[in-house]
């Protein structure tokens, strides 16, 4: 998935790729309606952020035509950014539609393998279901370089001083800005990466825990499992890997990693991942 694209026809034909990739997939239809409903919540945020900045640049010297110091300027564009609105409401949609998804991974889990009759249920009361998302609302709300909000404020900051080295004028600059939400910090294609990686990583973390809930119980009761791309183009040389050597063994122990180091998917360190685990008690 790109990180950009060069115009709404290139990402509404992504859209379509996507929606075909979800199909084929368990709860497909439900995964594409949490993304579709998260990016629109984010493109929300995002034109709320865009207007907060626009308006703010208006006082800052020399969008106004007076003669600071570079030092000045510089420190009245960080007021900007680290003021800047809304993380905690992009912090509370990507967590409510993270808990949808979890939720929906382990009840499909708990249904699909008869955990049930192990004595294995699953809810968002379940304490590891409660640490990954109390771990990833620490994480946005947080001021960690790299952080969904950080990433936004950084892409920001870069445009502000990027016009103030140029000489740009605050109309100029105003438009650098509003253009962000087609091709830019504030597009659909940033809102469906995200989505993407959110949901999906929120829907295989609740799919995997009645798993590790179950292998505390019964030990001695093995669990083998599968990594399964989507099978297209995109797929990475990493996760292509790691679904041959599932298959070629037949299904990893569940203790085993991938060859990727990952214990299930999508991979942590590809955002891009679409990948999922298929899980069956022995």
């Amino acid at each position: 998935m790109q990180n950009q694209f060069e115009n709404n026809a290139d990402f509404l034909l992504f859209r379509l790729e996507r929606n075909a990739v979800l199909a084929k997939r368990p709860n497909g239809k439900f995964i594409n309606r949490q993304e579709r409903r998260l990016i629109s919540k984010l493109k929300g945020i995002w034109k709320w952020q865009a207007e907060y900045v626009i308006d703010k640049m208006k006082n800052v010297s020399i969008f106004r035509q007076q003669k600071v110091s570079a030092n000045a300027v510089e420190d009245e564009f960080n007021r900007i950014i680290n003021n800047l609105v809304g993380k905690q409401a992009l912090t509370e949609e990507i967590l409510f539609y993270m808990s949808v998804s979890m939720d929906k991974g382990g009840t499909t889990s708990v249904k699909k393998l008869k955990l049930l009759q192990f004595g294995i249920s699953f809810d968002l009361k379940n304490k590891k279901a409660i640490d990954f998302l109390n771990a990833k609302k620490t994480l946005e709300l947080s001021n960690y370089r790299g952080n969904i909000h950080s990433t936004t404020q950084d892409a920001l900051r870069k445009i502000l001083l990027d016009a103030a080295n140029s000489g740009q004028s605050y109309q100029e600059t105003a438009k650098l800005i509003a253009l962000q939400g087609q091709a830019g910090v504030f597009s659909p294609a940033r809102g469906q990466l995200i989505a993407t990686r959110e949901i999906g990583v929120a829907y295989e973390t609740g799919n995997n825990i009645p798993i590790q809930d179950f292998q505390l119980k019964y030990p001695d009761r093995e669990v083998r499992k599968w990594w399964q791309t989507v099978g297209d183009n995109n797929v990475t040389p990493e996760c292509k890997e790691n679904q041959e050597a599932s298959d070629d063994a037949g299904g990893l122990n569940i203790a085993a990693p991938f060859p990727s180091g990952d214990d299930h998917a999508p991979r942590y360190g590809n955002p891009r991942c679409r990948c999922r685990t298929e899980y069956e008690i022995q």
